[in-house]
């Protein structure tokens, strides 16, 4: 869907897809927020929050933003201690909470169990 709203990252309101926090109800154009269609696709299907508001999906605390990883598929922020690592990995990395039980790419068309 194509809706004319101003982006809160390049301030332009043309005719464009939008993605719009559940939180805060900014407005962005995934483009501009740097989230591949595939990412959109997913996100466009449960409460997305902007990178100002994210938090995490486990412990739902927004702080320690240094351990905050986010899912290659749907966008969802994680902190490594939360998900049992001490670092966040190198690459592409899918979330075990709503994507990897449905063997999906991070790429891949169909979508997590928003």
């Amino acid at each position: 869907d194509l809706t004319k709203q101003q982006c809160s990252i390049c301030g332009e309101n043309e005719e464009r897809q939008i993605l719009s926090c559940s939180n805060c109800n900014n407005v962005v154009h995934p483009d501009c927020a740097g989230l591949p269609e595939h990412v959109v696709k997913v996100a466009l299907n449960y409460r997305w929050n902007c990178i100002e508001c994210k938090k995490c999906t486990i412990c739902e605390k927004p702080d320690n933003e240094d351990a905050m990883m986010f899912c290659d598929r749907c966008d969802r922020g994680y902190h490594t201690f939360c998900v049992g690592l001490s670092t966040p990995p190198n690459g592409n990395w899918i979330c075990s909470s709503f994507c990897s039980e449905h063997n999906v790419t991070a790429t891949d068309d169909s979508t997590c169990n928003a």
